[in-house]
Formats: structure tokens, C-alpha cells, sequence
């Protein structure tokens, strides 16, 4: 490189540039700012009316009683089981599904 050649990079050039920061003007960045935080209020919103909707998903399903079309249901009856019998030992007498709340 010859001396007469400027170099673009050398700290006499880069001193005249002014520094401009964002790219972006304020309110664009305002703009996106308030964009992310309502996604991440959207976002924890729906997770908690997911878990609701899968609480009472689950309650509705353990109150209603197996089908006798249900497979499992066929494989225990050849394994002895009878409806409103308990499972387990003789002694035992659960015959319905308790909630551990």
C-alpha cells in the first residue's frame, strides 16, 4: 500500500464520523418493545388457560366409567375383574378413583 493511499479504517477518518447509535428511530423501537412484551403476556396467559382446560378435561374423564368396547377394559375382564368389583387384593376395597388433592 503506497503512502498516498487513504486508509478507510485509520482512527483520523473514523473521527470525523459521528456515531448515529440505533438504527432504528425511538419510536420503532418503542413499537417493537411493546410487541414483545404483550407476546410474552399473550404467551403466559395461554399457558395458564391451558392448564385450567386440562384440570377440568381431567376431572370430566375420571368421573365417567371405562366403556366395556374399551381393550383394556376386555383384557381385564379376562383376567377376572367384574364392574363395581375392586382391583387389587382381597382386602382392599377401592372401587373408584380418589383425587390426591
Amino acid at each position: 500500500m503506497s503512502s498516498s493511499d487513504e486508509d478507510y479504517m485509520s482512527p483520523e477518518i473514523l473521527g470525523k464520523l459521528k456515531d448515529t447509535g440505533s438504527d432504528l428511530p425511538r419510536k420503532h423501537q418503542r413499537d417493537i418493545m411493546v410487541y414483545k412484551k404483550t407476546k410474552r403476556e399473550n404467551f403466559k396467559n395461554s399457558r395458564v388457560g391451558k392448564k385450567i382446560l386440562e384440570e377440568e378435561r381431567q376431572k370430566e374423564l375420571m368421573e365417567t366409567k371405562i366403556s366395556s368396547d374399551n381393550i383394556g377394559f376386555k383384557m381385564l375382564e379376562k383376567m377376572g375383574y367384574k364392574p363395581g368389583t375392586s382391583l387389587g387384593t382381597r382386602g382392599s376395597k377401592i372401587t373408584s378413583y380418589q383425587n390426591k388433592d
